[in-house]
């Protein structure tokens, strides 16, 4: 558990619990190789190329199209690096598919075996240098810089020398780079877009800085789902729907290369770009973060063309080095009609070249957030073309990154077939073959008006830096009782679609689900689950709709009769003990969960599967029991067809109890029986795109939940209990304990408590001899106090559970107070993990409710659950200290507010409006039943005394 200088221990809290309880981590497991499903060999279907290097390298000689080197895949993919070759033309008339001319490849794993010594350079992001008699280099960017790779083979069979480091002036400003000689000179420059401080992306979200991002983990008041569909499905648009997030500026600069004794290229300083004849700098701001040139010679005159924001694009004349300085012109369109791009997400310049024959370089882009590469081919400025994407021959089943499959029998022909959504909006149909691991068709659902093509036209919950996501979730369902299969979808903008089925690719238009006379509000990227009406759950044969709510609990919508859109009523689905199943968090960490219905256990009771984003798991684990990966989750339905409860979730590994380890973003999970043994078995799509599978035989998911059912039967009593908490002392402890190390179990003073104190730490000692004469600490020290570190070695905590929990949320506003004395010799400084936690009010799950200390950087932090509110201040927390907060409870619905002074001696009583050093606010809800303090593995030694938590 490392912990950068700017992050803060309570983030670390739970896991640490969770040690203390026993319980073992998962985040040092290798990843095992996983099996995709395939097609045949001559299934023709996009080249999905995945979360990967993309370069466009002519390895094959001048006289065929270039090869594709595609990697690193995962490293749970049985091949992670190919390089797919020109093998025939396509012109296949697949929708989104190049024209008749343009070349179709195939893949060939990237190695020594296949390719020769060559292979060896592996696999990265390469840009290709032409060289005299057919030859070309390779300049690859890694980590640390660029390096040169000089090819010292044939055409046609390359061979590399050691590469060597291009010497660089200075760093690199930006992300997007492109070389190719802009002087004249015959010595390639560098031009790099982008911009100048990757932080500034965030501007792109509302409220920025004061309000945190999507992912902070924090209610945010402009980024959310809303109720209100016949309004908007989201917070962060104004009412004329304008996204309320700041566009971002990026500009261009250019480095002049040189030839150094050794004949090596070497780049100067990076200037910026100059637009026109002055100081003024290129400069482009509109939504994305990237700015993506690339340098092309059209009717003699050379331009640099930019892909920057979703799917836009444009180009400046160059004007040639001027003094020093390189210049431009008056920025033109590249694309005819300014057309924006139609396949490419967040695009990105792969490489140039003639991908056609027809003596024209043509631009290959591919995209920063879907897994297409699109060829743009054109002979005038202004007048360029999105000709397609590239396509391969067999290989594997995959879309367009974040796929998300579902199994069924869409043609009647007796083969399962699969529909799979994904990151790009597109629905695409996999037709099976006796074969149920191998499928034999690629086609992309369309309707009359076109092919289906999701994109969030009306908002979406991140704003318009994804405009062109749209992340589609598919469920198949016989909706309409007509024979054949529908397609249930949500997606990016959080709307319940039905497209009816007729057995083919084509479909109707799509119809919305609707409730109480306006669209069904549903949580957004969230696979919904239709319950059969066999199950009785509607207490007819009515079948139901599973689904994650907008404010992210899980429930079933019954509609008026079998086949209606309009959902009758809304009913939430309940854990045993009678909380409500809330499965996800704030913004952007809402939604997200694809939920399938299956009898998983065979009792004859349908239960939930479920795949879950790796970020979403401590909305319903505790910290050590999570995945380090996505995941899929069973949750086991306990109580009846018709009238379900559920245990907490467990989590689906393999058989020898280690998890299914890939991705962090995606594990979309969906039980089916593959070998048709009347077994379950499990596909899954993943973040790259690509489908695999593991039989029923290979997993396990049979660990005991009886721990968190207690913690949640607890809870649930505790919420339901609608009595006050009474004014008073809560706990209080003093570390009346005999002196010398902390044994085990010995700790069982004080009062307010529910047995010992539990320790995790590598010194834990009580002493009665402060380090300091004075300070906050010596004047308030009335006996003994502890001492605890983690050594250097790890993070250190203690945990006591309280003999009386209660509710965050009071029936009458309430004010707790807190006091605590520390004192803190630091070690050193060691760039982080010297946050200390002073206080850290958990729940019977362990998760972290209302925390407050000091950061590494030692500001005042308050934390909501993983929300986070600091101060910078002007005080160094080594030494004595004396700490007091005052933590106001409310009733349900209205915010906590806390607010917190430090001192070096000892505090006023009455504490003005204007002393308190932090005043934070924010959402807390459920019920308080530890206390943990955390001191951050290089804090160095910590003493704790007089610490005291009372109502008033």
């Amino acid at each position: 558990m490392t912990l950068t200088k700017n992050q803060s221990l309570f983030s670390a809290s739970l896991a640490l619990l969770t040690l203390v309880a026993g319980l073992a981590t998962a985040s040092a497991q290798d990843y095992r190789e996983l099996t995709p499903l395939r097609v045949q060999d001559d299934t023709i279907h996009p080249l999905s190329v995945g979360f990967t290097g993309r370069s466009l390298i002519p390895w094959f000689g001048p006289d065929e199209a270039p090869a594709i080197l595609i990697g690193t895949h995962g490293e749970y993919f049985p091949v992670r690096v190919n390089l797919y070759r020109a093998t025939g033309h396509d012109g296949s008339g697949k929708a989104y598919a190049l024209p008749d001319g343009y070349p179709l490849y195939e893949a060939i794993p990237f190695d020594e075996e296949n390719l020769g010594p060559a292979a060896a350079i592996g696999a990265g992001g390469y840009q290709t240098i032409p060289r005299e008699s057919g030859l070309f280099d390779l300049i690859r960017f890694k980590s640390d810089g660029p390096y040169y790779y000089r090819n010292v083979g044939q055409p046609g069979q390359p061979d590399f020398a050691e590469p060597y480091a291009i010497k660089m002036a200075e760093e690199i400003p930006s992300n997007g780079k492109w070389i190719a000689d802009v002087t004249g000179d015959s010595i390639p420059d560098m031009i790099v877009g982008g911009l100048p401080n990757k932080a500034l992306r965030f501007n792109q979200y509302p409220d920025w800085p004061e309000e945190k991002g999507p992912w902070s983990g924090s209610e945010h008041p402009n980024m959310g789902s809303l109720p209100d569909t016949d309004i908007q499905n989201f917070r962060g648009y104004d009412i004329a729907g304008n996204w309320m997030g700041m566009p971002v500026r990026k500009y261009l600069w250019w480095a002049k290369g040189s030839l150094n004794d050794q004949h090596e290229l070497e780049f100067g300083a990076f200037l910026p770009v100059r637009y026109g004849q002055t100081d003024y700098k290129v400069q482009l701001q509109d939504f994305g973060a990237q700015l993506s040139p690339v340098v092309i010679d059209v009717e003699g005159q050379q331009y640099i063309a930019l892909f920057t924001g979703v799917d836009k694009s444009i180009a400046l004349p160059l004007r040639g080095e001027d003094n020093g300085e390189l210049r431009t012109g008056k920025a033109v369109s590249l694309m005819k009609g300014n057309a924006p791009l139609e396949t490419v997400n967040l695009p990105n310049v792969i490489g140039l070249a003639d991908m056609n024959g027809d003596g024209y370089d043509d631009i290959v882009v591919g995209s920063g957030a879907n897994g297409r590469l699109t060829v743009i081919s054109g002979k005038r400025m202004g007048e360029f073309e999105e000709m397609g994407n590239i396509f391969t021959r067999g290989g594997l089943v995959a879309g367009d990154t974040l796929g998300v499959p579902i199994r069924g029998d869409w043609d009647n022909d007796g083969y399962p077939d699969i529909v799979l959504g994904d990151g790009s909006g597109f629905y695409s149909l996999w037709r099976g073959t006796e074969d149920p691991l191998v499928y034999q068709s690629c086609d992309f659902f369309y309707t009359d008006s076109g092919v289906v093509r999701h994109r969030p036209l009306d908002g979406n919950l991140q704003g318009s830096n994804e405009d062109a996501w749209s992340y589609t979730q598919p469920e198949l369902f016989d909706w309409d009782g007509d024979g054949h299969l529908d397609l249930i979808s949500n997606d990016n903008e959080a709307k319940l679609f039905l497209y009816r089925g007729d057995g083919t690719p084509h479909v109707t238009e799509p119809e919305r689900f609707m409730y109480e006379g306006k669209p069904l509000p549903i949580a957004w990227r969230s696979r919904p689950a239709v319950i059969e009406g066999k199950y009785g759950l509607a207490g007819d044969d009515r079948n139901c709709l599973l689904f994650m709510t907008w404010d992210r609990k899980l429930a079933y919508a019954v509609p008026e009769e079998n086949g209606s859109l309009n959902i009758e009523k809304i009913v939430e689905v309940p854990y045993e003990g009678g909380l409500p199943m809330v499965l996800s968090g704030p913004a952007g960490l809402s939604g997200r969960l694809k939920f399938a219905v299956a009898d998983w256990d065979e009792d004859g009771v349908w239960d939930v599967v479920s795949g879950v984003q790796s970020s979403l798991q401590k909305y319903f684990r505790q910290g050590a029991d999570e995945s380090p990966s996505s995941a899929p989750y069973w949750f086991r339905n306990v109580g009846t067809n018709d009238n379900p409860v559920f245990e907490p979730a467990r989590l689906i590994t393999f058989k020898d109890g280690e998890p299914i380890m890939v991705k962090k973003h995606e594990f979309s999970a969906f039980p089916t029986d593959l070998d048709g043994d009347g077994h379950l078995d499990l596909i899954f799509g993943e973040d790259e795109g690509f489908v695999f599978y593991l039989m029923r035989d290979q997993l396990a998911w049979d660990e005991s939940v009886e721990r968190l059912k207690q913690a949640m039967t607890a809870e649930a009593e505790i919420r339901n209990d609608t009595a006050s908490l009474q004014p008073g002392l809560i706990f209080r402890e003093g570390w009346d304990y005999p002196s010398g190390p902390v044994k085990e179990g010995s700790l069982n003073g004080g009062k307010g408590w529910n047995g010992p104190w539990e320790i995790q730490a590598r010194k834990a000692e009580i002493l009665d001899t402060p380090l300091h004469a004075s300070g906050g600490f010596a004047a308030n020290r009335q006996g003994r106090f502890i001492q605890i570190s983690g050594e250097g070695k790890d993070n250190a905590s203690i945990r006591r559970q309280l003999a009386q929990p209660f509710n965050i949320q009071q029936v009458e506003p309430l004010t707790l107070v807190y006091t605590i004395d520390w004192e803190r010799e630091d070690n050193a400084d060691n760039l982080g993990n010297e946050a200390i936690a002073l206080l850290n009010l958990c729940n019977p799950l362990g998760n972290s409710l209302i925390s407050i200390g000091t950061t590494s950087n030692e500001e005042l932090e308050v934390r909501f659950g993983s929300a986070s509110q600091k101060t910078p201040t002007s005080l160094s927390f080594v030494g004595s200290w004396t700490l007091r907060a005052e933590i106001d409870l409310n009733p349900t619905g209205e915010p906590t507010e806390v607010r917190v002074i430090v001192g070096t001696g000892k505090l006023p009583a009455s504490i003005r409006s204007d002393q308190w050093h932090l005043k934070a606010s924010g959402k807390a809800e459920g019920v308080v039943s530890s206390v943990i303090l955390n001191v951050g593995k290089f804090a160095g030694r910590v003493d704790f005394e007089n610490l005291a938590l009372t109502a008033e």
